[in-house]
């Protein structure tokens, strides 16, 4: 059986084939903010206003899989934004690749 962890990993590497991967400006990274429960509107505003005062764009919202913002981040700024309540955790976005061949 799967674990939570797992199928949380693989929701993100799915998200991100999906989503492609954005150009980013020098000194700043992406990331994807997952929320932890129960996340409501209010989460997401919060969030939102949040990765603004950092500094930080919001590039993508996700209400289904998982609960959480595709964000870019200045470089430096994502301990703090790690450290408020009603973050989970944050991954950062990256390339996903797959092995190709037979088994």
């Amino acid at each position: 059986m799967h674990s939570r962890g797992a199928l949380i990993t693989l929701t993100l590497a799915m998200l991100a084939i999906i989503a492609g991967v954005l150009a980013t400006e020098a000194g700043f990274t992406d990331y994807i903010m997952v929320f932890r429960e129960p996340v409501t509107d209010q989460t997401y505003k919060q969030a939102r206003s949040d990765v603004k005062y950092a500094g930080g764009e919001v590039t993508r919202e996700y209400r289904a899989a998982l609960k959480g913002l595709a964000v870019s981040l200045p470089d430096g700024q994502v301990d703090t934004l790690e450290q408020k309540s009603y973050v989970d955790y944050m991954e950062e976005s990256g390339e996903v690749h797959t092995m190709s061949g037979g088994a």
